[in-house]
């Protein structure tokens, strides 16, 4: 009985956690979107490399993000769903990396 209450609990981390990159995702889609969209109304351009840019450009791109990291994220449920992974934040931290000391060389 208490294996089970354990196992729920992970799977509704679990679900919080696939929640979460999903509205992270749809997010990045609305505001690309909405930028998008403001920026063709107010006609604005962006100045790179001397060339002026229209603002929908840089809308369509973040939507185009928005879309992939959807997909990315769909990919990723099924895998973490299936495995006994556990989120966790120091998958995100960098390892330091020892350097490795050579003897001098005769």
């Amino acid at each position: 009985m208490i294996s089970q209450g354990v196992s729920m609990k992970i799977d509704k981390q679990k679900k919080a956690i696939i929640f979460f990159l999903y509205l992270g995702t749809t997010v990045i889609m609305f505001l690309g979107a909405f930028y998008g969209t403001y920026s063709f109304l107010n006609d604005i351009k962006i100045k790179v490399l001397n060339s002026s840019v229209p603002g929908i450009v840089f809308g369509l791109l973040a939507m185009y993000l928005g879309l992939r990291y959807f997909f990315m994220v769909s990919k990723f449920k099924l895998d973490f769903f299936d495995s006994d992974s556990k989120f966790s934040w120091s998958n995100f931290k960098r390892e330091k990396k020892k350097r490795k000391i050579s003897g001098s060389k005769k």
